[in-house]
């Protein structure tokens, strides 16, 4: 279901360790989790979960956090678990109380535990308004010759008052008046169904698919003639597809880069926030300043 790095060593030492733990302490639970708490996580090896170097997540994570090295390259850990999809890493922070990781704001659940960056928690506002340090755009992108009717369609439902709510219902942030669509601000017009037919690709980012997904469902209903096919293979591969016309549209969980941007028709419409996790387990913690987030997540700092 998803790749990881080193499970059958590292965490595996972990689970045996935390089972004696848990049988000391006479804890039934599965491999003692419910003991697991601030005494037993002290002075553990700390697992630092990671996505894959193509995904959008982990570029816009280590540009915002700073994991570079002197010439401003991913700096992460070659020690990291590294997973495929924001599903593989809440599994693996959830199921692990020396873990920490970092996922998509939209998609928090109760497994986990958020954590606050330079005392700021992550909430709608804070993305909004830029408080919160690691913030970053949802962007779509097409090929720079131009779009098909039926996918400046598609855009124009995405923009609108109604593609916006969808946005906002599945966790994100409409960027508002700070992102338009053929000069409307997103969320500020009423979508109408022209009718259109046929099938439109779009592809790229897993952090952005559950969103694009609930969009082109209700935008399918809308239009019954058009079929939209999803893929989700990461924001490098989706910059990709748009860029060769493999797909009509790509999707990027990160800003473009300057080379990129020149490249490609793209626009922003949804704001995200990359919130750092961690186990339950850890209730004690509630904070890191970014200079902790670099050191534990460039492999400085081992242990909790």
């Amino acid at each position: 279901m998803f790749k990881q790095k080193k499970w059958g060593s590292r965490c595996l030492k972990w689970a045996l360790a935390t089972l004696v733990t848990g049988l000391l302490a006479g804890v039934h639970g599965p491999f003692g989790l419910e003991a697991a708490a601030a005494s037993s996580v002290s002075g553990q090896p700390i697992i630092v979960v990671s996505r894959e170097a193509g995904s959008g997540t982990r570029q816009a994570f280590v540009e915002l956090a700073k994991v570079q090295d002197a010439k401003g390259d991913d700096n992460i850990t070659v020690e990291a678990d590294v997973l495929n999809t924001t599903g593989g890493v809440l599994q693996v922070v959830a199921g692990n109380p020396a873990a920490i990781g970092y996922i998509s704001f939209g998609s928090l659940n109760d497994s986990i535990q958020a954590l606050s960056l330079d005392g700021v928690a992550v909430s709608a506002e804070a993305v909004r308004d830029g408080s919160y340090p690691l913030a970053r755009p949802f962007n779509l992108a097409w090929k720079e010759e131009g779009l098909s009717e039926l996918g400046q369609d598609f855009m124009s439902f995405v923009f609108s008052r109604e593609g916006q709510a969808i946005v906002e219902s599945a966790g994100y942030i409409s960027p508002g008046s700070k992102a338009t669509w053929q000069e409307q601000a997103a969320g500020a017009y009423d979508y109408s169904s022209d009718g259109y037919k046929g099938q439109l690709s779009l592809v790229g980012s897993t952090s952005l698919t559950p969103v694009i997904e609930k969009l082109a469902e209700r935008y399918e209903k809308l239009n019954p003639g058009v079929k939209i096919n999803v893929t989700s293979n990461g924001s490098t591969a989706g910059f990709t597809a748009a860029l060769d016309g493999t797909a009509d549209i790509g999707m990027l969980s990160r800003e473009l880069t300057t080379s990129e941007a020149s490249q490609v028709g793209h626009a922003t419409f949804a704001l995200d926030g990359i919130v750092v996790v961690v186990n339950p387990a850890q209730s004690q913690l509630k904070n890191l300043t970014l200079t902790e987030l670099q050191a534990i997540f460039s492999g400085q700092k081992t242990h909790w």
